[in-house]
């Protein structure tokens, strides 16, 4: 199935070649915004993506179950295009979406990534790689259970041909921009053993990664609280590649960016607020 992402909106270059970068044949619908609600039922159940994104949330743990957490720790590494690194411990706050915390060393004060000190002997280059990574981390951690936030827009994919199977939509996060988005995500159809979105698509702006679009394969899944979880990420370069939601064509490709997430642990409102204490009034003051 051939797809066509909005491009127009994220790129200056002219409309013939943004034509011919990015697949084709697919128009997107009507957009439905994401309810941002902490309790009962969603209202994005109630439109025409509502038995997909429930089926979506079902296998990977439920709703009810991931709103009973306010944030995770975790420990994140990274490589982009064969530049490897690591990060600070690290928080994100699912209560103010886009919001990662650093830790400077064990036991020490969290603070917010964007008021960070540069690291000793850390060129631009590097920052930019990271600084890229971290940003897009809030989005990536879980989109599943992200795009039920009310900083998103879904927007229904409608075919121009048949034998499509599943539900397509793309999701748009009205937020801090990180440099990619919006993502394109299938919910296939039936009973599927193996659990988990196995992949999306998205385009990139971002000077870390050449522009255009991507495929992300969401691996190594594991149930942590009752939450189906991915701990390993791995980003391909589409190049003129014009079907979507298939593996890279050969064994030449190779993902440009590959994330693992160690160490992850959920956290209830209760321990999020415990771990970052004055920090959040501080920020929160300005």
């Amino acid at each position: 199935m051939r797809i066509r992402l909005l491009s127009e909106k994220f790129s200056g270059a002219p409309a013939s070649r943004r034509a011919a970068a990015l697949p084709s044949l697919l128009l997107l619908a009507f957009a439905l915004q994401g309810c941002g609600s902490t309790g009962g039922r969603s209202a994005l159940l109630e439109t025409s993506l509502g038995p997909a994104l429930e089926k979506l949330w079902i296998e990977h743990g439920g709703l009810d179950t991931w709103r009973r957490f306010s944030g995770v720790s975790i420990q994140y590494r990274g490589t982009i295009r064969g530049k490897a690194f690591s990060s600070r411990p690290l928080l994100i706050d699912f209560r103010s979406p886009g919001r990662v915390w650093c830790q400077m060393e064990t036991g020490g004060a969290w603070l917010q990534r964007r008021t960070l000190p540069p690291k000793p002997n850390r060129n631009e280059a590097a920052a930019s790689i990271e600084d890229f990574a971290l940003g897009a981390l809030p989005l990536l951690f879980h989109l599943p259970f992200a795009i039920e936030a009310g900083d998103w827009t879904l927007r229904r994919a409608l075919h121009a041909s048949g034998g499509v199977s599943g539900v397509e939509f793309e999701a748009s996060h009205k937020g801090s921009n990180p440099g990619i988005g919006p993502f394109l995500i299938r919910i296939e159809p039936g009973e599927d053993p193996m659990r988990g979105l196995r992949s999306a698509h998205y385009l990139c702006r971002h000077p870390a990664l050449p522009r255009g679009p991507y495929r992300v394969e969401f691996k190594d899944y594991i149930e942590l609280n009752g939450i189906y979880v991915s701990t390993r990420r791995e980003h391909f370069h589409l190049h003129g590649q014009k079907e979507a939601f298939q593996n890279p064509g050969g064994a030449a490709d190779r993902p440009l960016w590959t994330e693992s997430l160690e160490g992850i642990r959920f956290l209830s409102d209760k321990e999020l607020g415990e771990l970052l204490g004055e920090a959040v009034k501080r920020t929160d003051k300005g």
